[in-house]
């Protein structure tokens, strides 16, 4: 039987993990996989760790990436955490039909927290036909991301054919909903209980998750990380990565507050749900999934 929700609870707030499907990153479309998530790793090191996760360093034609949406329920909000690719030709396009097995239907969606503007987690905006996916729903986007995707500035700094790629999503997708974003900040409660952290690097503005409720807490990577070597090395980046360096920062201060704080994490490219826990492993991390 497949997999497609994962409840769980932080404090008193009703958590789920939902699947919105998996997608094959592959050539030529994109880089191999090596190339794509690991671009600066170096290459007698980086065979010797996938072989350590049991894979084949010269027989990896594709990543097969779960995607993992997330829905925080409170008795007055239910808030969705990005909306996924919503291309079914593509193995994605399931979080709508696997809400509903959870008694979510689309109108029941009042908030929606974008926290990048890749594809990925904004396709599910829009239907086919431009309208709305989630009728009802007010949108929320970091400062620094909204600048970035909305005021110009991605098609500057984006390599042509990408940044053309990418702002037709933005296009489709944001462009719709521009009137209903409410721009947040670093550190602000979008609902009680849940806040937003500034962890910038894979996208300019890229935004965590940070759940507290009764003594409990969660942090949310979203795409921080993408794969579950990046905890063991926070220094090797994928291609998709904006800034190298920021991303190196996020990620290490974003793994050492999960460890110190011994919190439930989850993210959106790891093996469904995605939920895990991050060890400590000499000068570095390791990803322990729950069961």
């Amino acid at each position: 039987m497949e997999h497609t929700t994962h409840h769980f609870r932080i404090g008193n707030i009703d958590c789920y993990a939902v699947s919105e499907g998996s997608f094959s990153y592959s050539p030529p479309q994109f880089p191999p996989p090596k190339t794509l998530l690991f671009k600066n790793a170096p290459e007698e090191e980086l065979n010797k760790t996938l072989r350590k996760y049991n894979i084949e360093p010269d027989n990896w034609p594709y990543w097969a990436s779960d995607y993992t949406c997330l829905v925080i329920k409170t008795e007055e909000e239910t808030l969705l955490v990005d909306t996924g690719l919503n291309d079914p030709a593509s193995g994605c396009g399931k979080l709508v039909p696997n809400l509903q097995t959870i008694g979510i239907k689309p109108e029941d969606i009042n908030k929606i927290l974008i926290t990048h503007g890749h594809p990925d987690h904004i396709n599910g905006i829009t239907q086919d036909d431009g309208k709305l996916v989630f009728p009802y729903s007010n949108y929320l986007m970091g400062r620094r991301e909204h600048q970035f995707w909305m005021e110009g500035e991605a098609k500057s700094a984006l390599d042509p054919h990408m940044g053309e790629i990418m702002l037709g999503f933005v296009k489709r997708n944001l462009e719709p909903v521009r009137d209903r974003i409410d721009i947040i900040e670093e550190g602000e409660e979008v609902i009680p209980g849940v806040s937003v952290r500034l962890a910038p690097g894979h996208t300019p503005g890229h935004l965590a998750v940070q759940i507290e409720s009764q003594n409990e807490k969660f942090l949310y990577f979203v795409d921080a990380l993408l794969h579950p070597i990046h905890c063991e090395h926070p220094e090797w980046c994928a291609v998709v990565d904006f800034d190298m360096e920021l991303t190196i920062e996020s990620r290490r201060k974003l793994l050492a507050m999960a460890v110190n704080e011994k919190i439930l994490t989850m993210s959106y490219h790891f093996d469904f749900p995605g939920l895990g826990y991050v060890k400590e492993k000499e000068d570095a991390w390791i990803w322990e999934q729950i069961q």
